[in-house]
């Protein structure tokens, strides 16, 4: 019952009952040899006038057929009724019994029940219908107003159509299936529809084209072929396209088979819809035993507060009132998410009711009520709902501007003013009063035009065009700061140079390759700092001090080779002392470096001299030994000036 019922709704809703309107003309005189549709409708009677005035023969013309107002043209005439077959007539909510020589107009739903049961159509057109037992059907309009077609619609059961060959500007006969739809030139044939929407034809004679419901998928079905079509509109590749035998096919037996697949699939669709009712009733016991559980403690906290704030204690009422607000809170989202969960279970509950009567009137596959039911399983997720506040606003504020943009566009723009034209949009009249400012552009035309001679360009040979590949170079600081260009790097500059030769000929494409460059450091020649000491700088000397053979050039001994010897009579700074702890340069222990924290430094070299200056064991020329008597902290002021150089001396030197 509820199968058949989801039926009616269906066939309801997508055909309607709509029909020949009321306001429309009366139907064209049939010719006068074929009375079909006389026959079947109901002809008023109409008196001709009498006229006194001698009789004169005159071509005989026929009465036009004058079509009630309160009842739609007639579509189909029952010829044969056998066992219970019932019609809800266009625009009734009840089931009649359907007699013999009955009228069916455009909407009216006929079934047949029972084993017995069988009912024979005859179109207007003269074109057979036979419904089997089980079967549904529904009266359509025709397809074409002009050169209409007979339509029908086959909701369930097994039906025989013996289609009227169509005239030469008469549309098709349309039959309409829940999976397809078939257009007939006139032919004979058979079709099944079962629970699931499996739709099952099979051709005697003709030809049937079969579309599906969008109207593509093209195929036809010559005589004595059969196919089966799913509900997608799609044939069945392992059937296929086969032999059809109509004295030896069993219909009985399909339609069987069909509706126990549609009933295993439907109950394993039901348990999976069970479950997730049973899941949801978990959910709201377990919300309701929290709501209650949480009634009671904000009660509790309520008391606590109101006692708190009669004792007058602040304190202690800001102490009892926080975890009261948090639980007023939770209050709140707990009830907004009970009605929630309930607005869901009616939801689901409907959603259930309207997927299993449509899989069961074979309007869906049971597989995409699944699915249905899938998503709809993802989508209610736990969440709480945010209100935002600014949504309002920015709903507002986006439709004042779409509107101002709106009219400025239809206001100023001159496509904007002829879109309003076209698509009659009312516009105020002063909108018409301020035409578009149109400017021209300026065409600016010289007076005097002042000859220029042309230069040719001098030739100055082919153009050169130089591919410098210089070495990589990753660290100016490293042991050796320039690598080797990359080979792979020359090879690929190769390979363009190669392409602009191709491209250009006329350039001439030199490759560069830079080799890599190291840094040397240049000798340097280092005075010993001795008050008084003259270097000859002509004097062969290494950076050290010390000549050929390890010969002391200088007198001063070896010296620290830079800030970073980190030999043990430097210590890593000049500190003047050789590896016996002898005085090489008669200042003492140097500092080592600003950052020398020991007392007689005090940070860094402050300009201390030693107390005692010690004259190295060479006498240099032109240098007077200076001693100053005692040991004792060092003495703070400028290195003692070196004597003037005799005449004499200096005149040897510069020689």
């Amino acid at each position: 019952m509820l199968r058949k019922t989801a039926f009616l709704v269906c066939s309801l809703m997508v055909l309607g009952c709509g029909g020949k309107k009321k306001d429309e003309a009366p139907a064209p005189v049939p010719a006068p040899g074929d009375m079909t549709e006389v026959a079947m409708a109901e002809q008023p009677k109409v008196e001709e006038p009498k006229v006194e005035e001698p009789k004169v023969e005159e071509p005989k013309v026929e009465t036009p057929v004058v079509a009630e107002e309160d009842k739609l043209p007639v579509e189909a005439v029952a010829t044969e009724v056998a066992g219970t077959v019932e019609v809800k007539p266009a625009g009734s909510d009840a089931f009649v019994a359907l007699a013999v020589n009955a009228q069916l107009s455009v909407g009216d739903h006929v079934r047949v029940s029972g084993d017995d049961g069988m009912l024979k159509l005859r179109m207007w057109d003269d074109s057979i219908v036979s419904l089997g037992s089980g079967a549904e059907a529904v009266i359509n309009p025709g397809a074409d107003v002009a050169n209409s077609s007979p339509s029908i619609t086959l909701l369930n059961g097994t039906s025989n159509l013996m289609v009227e060959p169509r005239g030469e500007n008469q549309s098709v006969f349309m039959v309409y299936t829940p999976a397809a739809i078939l257009s007939v030139l006139g032919t004979e044939f058979d079709v099944g529809v079962a629970d699931t929407g499996t739709v099952k034809l099979g051709v005697e004679e003709g030809t049937v084209q079969v579309s599906s419901q969008e109207g593509g998928d093209l195929m036809e079905v010559a005589g004595g072929k059969a196919v089966v079509i799913s509900l997608d509109g799609t044939t069945s590749k392992a059937a296929g396209v086969v032999a059809y035998d109509a004295e030896k096919e069993d219909w009985a037996k399909w339609y069987e088979a069909e509706n126990k697949a549609a009933q295993e699939k439907i109950a394993i669709l039901t348990t999976a819809t069970s479950e997730r009712l049973e899941l949801l009733k978990k959910q709201m016991e377990t919300l309701e035993k929290n709501i209650a559980e949480m009634e009671a403690k904000s009660a509790e906290l309520v008391k606590k507060t109101e006692s708190a704030a009669s004792s007058d204690d602040l304190k202690a009422y800001d102490t009892e009132a926080a975890p009261l607000v948090e639980i007023l809170d939770e209050n709140t989202l707990a009830n907004r998410e009970n009605q929630r969960l309930m607005a869901m279970m009616t939801a689901n509950t409907y959603m259930l009711r309207r997927l299993r009567a449509l899989v069961a009137a074979g309007v869906i596959k049971p597989s995409e009520a699944q699915a249905k039911i899938m998503a709809v399983a993802k989508t209610q997720t736990e969440w709480v709902d945010e209100y935002d506040e600014n949504k309002i606003d920015r709903l507002r504020n986006r439709y004042q501007r779409d509107k101002r943009m709106r009219e400025v566009y239809l206001r100023h723009h001159p496509r904007g003013r002829q879109y309003a034209v076209k698509a009659k949009i009312e516009l105020p009249a002063f909108y018409g009063k301020m035409p578009v400012k149109v400017i021209k552009p300026r065409v600016v035309k010289p007076k005097f035009i002042a000859p220029v001679k042309y230069q040719p360009r001098q030739y100055r040979g082919p153009a050169r065009k130089e591919i410098v590949i210089r070495p990589m170079t990753p660290n100016w600081h490293a042991a050796r700061p320039y690598a080797p260009a990359d080979p792979a790097r020359i090879e690929r500059q190769k390979r363009i140079a190669e392409r602009v030769r191709r491209a250009r000929p006329k350039v001439e494409v030199k490759i560069v390759v830079e080799q890599p460059k190291y840094r040397t450091r240049r000798p340097m020649v280092m005075v010993p700092r001795v008050p008084g000491a003259v270097v000859d700088p002509r004097m062969p000397m290494g950076h050290d001090g010390m000549g050929p053979e390890d010969m002391d050039r200088d007198g001063m001994g070896p010296r620290c080779k830079g800030p970073h010897d980190m030999s043990p009579e430097c210590m890593g700074d000049r500190d003047g002392m050789d590896r016996d702890g002898m005085d090489r340069d008669g200042m003492g222990p140097r500092c080592k470096g600003p950052h020398d924290m020991s007392p007689e430094c005090m940070g860094g070299r402050d300009g201390m001299r030693p107390a005692v200056i010690v004259v190295p064991p060479m006498v240099v020329p032109g240098m007077m030994p200076v001693v100053v008597p005692g040991p004792g902290p060092r003495v703070r002021g400028p290195q003692p000036v070196p004597a003037p150089e005799p005449p004499m001396a200096r005149h040897k030197r510069d020689m």
